[in-house]
């Protein structure tokens, strides 16, 4: 496991597969309200700090 893949939640990086389904639901009906919000893939968390923290 890499260094990286350790700092996350769920011990792993994200795949392409992974953005792909974030974009399919920011782009679908089931995103009927999401506004202002910051979706950060699992393996964000351990490339960049977070705000105020």
């Amino acid at each position: 496991m890499s260094t990286l893949a350790a700092a996350t939640p769920s011990r792993r990086l994200s795949t392409s597969d992974d953005v792909a389904k974030i974009i399919v639901f920011l782009g679908s009906g089931a995103n009927g309200n999401l506004t202002g919000e910051v979706i950060r893939d699992g393996s964000s968390a351990a490339r960049a700090p977070h705000i105020g923290g």
